[in-house]
């Protein structure tokens, strides 16, 4: 689930050039002091005071190598443990890095934050909050694709078709031809590495 009440993109998105860096890390979403709620069962891995993100939230999904984080919180709700629709927290205003009250929200890979390393997050306009998106379950995906003679990979938004050749990007049914290069990037969005690719090739 997504952890907000609403999902309305109010200040900065993905990889967009902001005023302190080169590529924002995630999405900015309107929340004007309202409960944050936990999107799956998981783990709460840190809650601190950062001196640029203010009150934030590390937190780690029941069976997914990824770590979520949330900034600019107000107050901090919930222990460590939680289930799906907990209140983990009040959105804020908090942190130096804000320019209005906002909850910057974003996704790391591999269970592994590194904010120098842009290629290591995940869009958040692009996972899949309801099932969300376990790599191993994407691969197994490519390996029965593989079978078919036909690649379908699927974040719950975008599949991704490979058929004589030819790469196609479906949203919503409509199908667009694009680059080889644009699919794997897509790929990438959603967790899936070159290393993973090479594994079943």
């Amino acid at each position: 689930m997504f952890p907000l009440k609403s999902r309305l993109i109010s200040g900065y998105r993905f990889g967009q050039r902001t005023w302190y860096t080169k590529k924002h890390l995630g999405v900015d979403y309107s929340a004007n002091f309202e409960p944050l709620y936990a999107p799956f069962d998981g783990i709460i891995e840190r809650q601190f005071k950062g001196k640029q993100g203010g009150k934030t939230i590390w937190f780690k999904p029941k069976g997914q190598d990824i770590i979520i984080r949330f900034m600019h919180l107000s107050e901090f709700k919930t222990n460590v443990i939680v289930k799906q629709g907990d209140i983990i927290a009040i959105t804020g205003n908090s942190g130096l890095f804000t320019t209005g009250v906002h909850c910057h929200i974003d996704i790391s890979k591999n269970n592994y934050v590194n904010i120098y390393n842009f290629n290591n997050f995940i869009n958040p306009e692009l996972y899949d909050w309801e099932k969300g998106n376990n790599k191993m379950d994407i691969i197994k995906q490519i390996v029965n694709a593989q079978k078919q003679k036909l690649k379908d990979i699927t974040d719950g938004k975008v599949v991704f078709l490979f058929s004589k050749g030819k790469t196609y990007i479906v949203r919503n049914g409509k199908k667009t031809k694009i680059k080889p290069i644009q699919a794997l990037v897509n790929l990438l969005s959603v967790g899936v590495t070159k290393e993973d690719l090479d594994k079943i090739k």
